[in-house]
């Protein structure tokens, strides 16, 4: 290194120096801390409102352009509730008897095998009825359409009211009609069968002024883990088609 060489002395706040000066830093140190404390006076709740109203902290233009855009949803809102609203429908549709105010057969059909995967969990096992009313086809054809439509219609409240509210009703298709009993005990399955086929016969359809007994029969059978909703049914049906043989 040579000593004889002579060099340049500079402050030490001199930008050219290469070093910072103690004024530098502290200015530096100020703008710091004051955008640190801008920021943490700002508030994303103060952006917009809660009811979606925007608040002084945007320009007036993009106020204008957001409240455009809001204009523009609601239509879609009202679309989309229009569009829920009628998919409630057609599930409602899908799922209910056309005039009467129960499950149809698909629906039925649906919870029966709710109840057959529940079968083993469910304390009592489930049990299933199938109610058939053998007069009703020689009463729709002397009254007609409108008078048989009338009987099932009597018959399915008949069927609701006796009933555990539990327990499940369906339309099993034409005069024939489902109960998944998720009530009492099997041992007294055959006897709950036949009470409850005893009080719908009881339970006489007035029609134009006349009185008509209603000749209902019943089948009943235990629902068995593994077995499908049709062949539940079909264990059911055979027992009731044991008992119309013995009255017929």
């Amino acid at each position: 290194m040579d000593i004889k060489k002579t060099r340049e002395i500079r402050a030490i706040d001199d930008p050219l120096s290469g070093k910072p000066s103690n004024k530098s830093w502290n200015q530096d140190k100020t703008a710091k801390q004051f955008r640190r404390e801008e920021f943490s006076l700002w508030s994303a709740d103060e952006a917009v409102s809660l009811a979606g109203a925007l608040a002084g902290s945007l320009s007036l233009e993009s106020q204008k352009i957001l409240k455009i855009f809001a204009a523009e949803m609601q239509p879609l809102r009202t679309e989309i509730d229009r569009l829920t609203a009628c998919e409630i429908n057609y599930r409602e549709i899908a799922r209910n008897h056309t005039f009467l105010q129960i499950p149809n057969r698909r629906e039925f059909l649906r919870e029966l095998e709710q109840a057959i995967d529940d079968v083993g969990s469910l304390k009592p096992q489930p049990e299933i009825l199938i109610f058939h009313i053998a007069n009703a086809g020689d009463f729709r054809r002397q009254q007609g359409r409108f008078a048989a439509d009338a009987m099932l219609s009597h018959f399915a409240e008949a069927l609701a009211s006796h009933v555990h509210p539990n327990d499940i009703i369906g339309s099993i298709g034409g005069d024939d009609f489902g109960v998944i009993l998720t009530t009492g005990e099997a041992e007294m399955l055959s006897y709950r069968a036949n009470e409850m086929r005893a009080k719908l016969r009881d339970a006489c359809f007035i029609w134009q002024g006349l009185e008509y007994r209603l000749d209902v029969f019943v089948g009943w059978s235990e629902l068995q883990k593994n077995c499908s909703p049709e062949n539940a049914c079909e264990l059911a049906d055979r027992s009731l088609r044991s008992n119309l043989m013995l009255h017929y």
